[in-house]
């Protein structure tokens, strides 16, 4: 029983691929090559050197002294509606 279930789907898909693909624009595998390069990673990336932000030596061991003292400054409270110049 089993055998009779099995030969009609064996014939669906050997037929299948003698179909003519004339249908099928001269550009298909442009548009497919292209999104495939749009998920591929570079595998050689080129990354711009990070900016060192500029350091205050004064004004970072102020601050390392109130961390260790508990002496943090609070920051000032700002409201989403107030405006400054």
């Amino acid at each position: 029983m089993k055998i009779l279930y099995v030969l009609p789907v064996a014939a669906a898909l050997g037929t299948a691929g003698c179909e003519s693909k004339e249908h099928l624009s001269a550009d298909f595998g442009n548009s497919v090559n292209h999104n495939m390069s749009l998920h591929v990673v570079n595998p050689d990336p080129v990354y711009l050197a990070p900016e060192i932000p500029d350091f205050n030596g004064i004004r970072a061991e102020g601050a390392m002294e109130r961390y260790e003292t508990g002496t943090v400054i609070e920051p000032e409270q700002i409201e989403t509606s107030d405006v400054s110049n």
